[in-house]
């Protein structure tokens, strides 16, 4: 009998009005799994960034709502696909000899290895359920088509957080009910400006959409640039060759690469090449390498 660990997760978080909010939470300790045993399947597919930018470009087009929804701990709404024993904390769940507490999973937690496929097909299972189909291209993506009326409306998953669009609110909000009812704890977010933290602006009367990340720029400029640096107007100089390796001297510059190419990714399309640049040699980088990242993250400001 194999009896997988357990441990308790902290996290502290502070609202707009700086209210700080301490939360904990229970979650496996997957690495304590046996593989084939407690657990088989593992991958759940996300919503792939540019299927989302279709999506919304269509919306901007074609004039659409955009809702939401936010499912609170998702993971623990799927049945356990295993017969799984876990062991509570020790420090707050003792018999009174004083033996460790085990307990039977009824339900999938946090920290499975398996958890996030069981809660992607149960949505999945939900979703379609309802009539939707799922899209070849991007498992994350639903579309139902009613061809006689002519309604069109799409449902973009990344794991908790839930997009739709289509041609009738109606529909949209019909979808929104039955979710709910299937759910413990759902949150109808309604028509959302924030999208796995991209803002998203957009202009009805010139069907456009602006998406941008000011807040984690802001972080970013906040955490790595010096407020004193004089601002750039170009994300690198043009003169520096960026092809040369390192000597092993200079710590690597990953976590900065790393911001800069997910800003360039979604939002900042501008900085691309130079990420790249830079990004070739950031687990072992010369001095331009450093400076250059330095330089692109100065020229955030403009």
């Amino acid at each position: 009998l194999n009896a997988i660990k357990s441990k308790f997760a902290f996290r502290l978080t502070i609202r707009p009005d700086d209210f700080l909010k301490f939360r904990a939470r229970l979650v496996a300790c997957g690495y304590s799994q046996i593989p084939g045993k407690d657990f088989d399947l593992t991958f759940a597919p996300t919503a792939k960034y540019k299927s989302l930018c279709i999506v919304l470009h269509l919306a901007a087009i074609f004039g659409w709502e955009i809702a939401g929804i936010d499912v609170s701990n998702a993971y623990i709404e799927a049945k356990i696909d295993k017969l799984i024993y876990m062991i509570l904390p020790k420090d707050l769940f003792r018999w009174p000899d004083g033996s460790r507490v085990v307990v039977e999973l009824l339900q999938s937690i946090y920290g499975l290895k398996q958890a996030g496929e069981l809660w992607n097909s149960l949505l999945n299972e939900k979703i379609t359920e309802f009539g939707f189909t799922r899209c070849m291209h991007d498992k994350c993506v639903y579309v139902l088509r009613e061809q006689e009326t002519g309604v069109v409306t799409i449902i973009v998953v990344y794991v908790d957080d839930v997009l739709f669009t289509g041609n009738s609110p109606t529909v949209i909000e019909s979808v929104i009910t039955y979710l709910i009812a299937q759910f413990t704890k759902l949150t109808n977010m309604g028509e959302i400006t924030r999208y796995l933290g991209i803002d998203i602006k957009r202009d009805l009367a010139s069907h456009t959409i602006e998406l941008s990340q000011k807040p984690y720029i802001a972080r970013y400029i906040q955490e790595n640039v010096s407020p004193t640096a004089s601002v750039k107007h170009l994300p690198l100089p043009e003169t520096v060759d960026y092809s040369k390796k390192g000597d092993s001297t200079l710590p690597p510059i990953l976590d900065k690469v790393g911001s800069l190419r997910f800003m360039a990714d979604r939002t900042r399309p501008d900085l691309l090449t130079a990420v790249g640049a830079i990004g070739s040699s950031a687990a072992n980088p010369t001095i331009d390498h450093v400076r250059g990242a330095d330089h692109i993250g100065r020229s955030l400001n403009y």
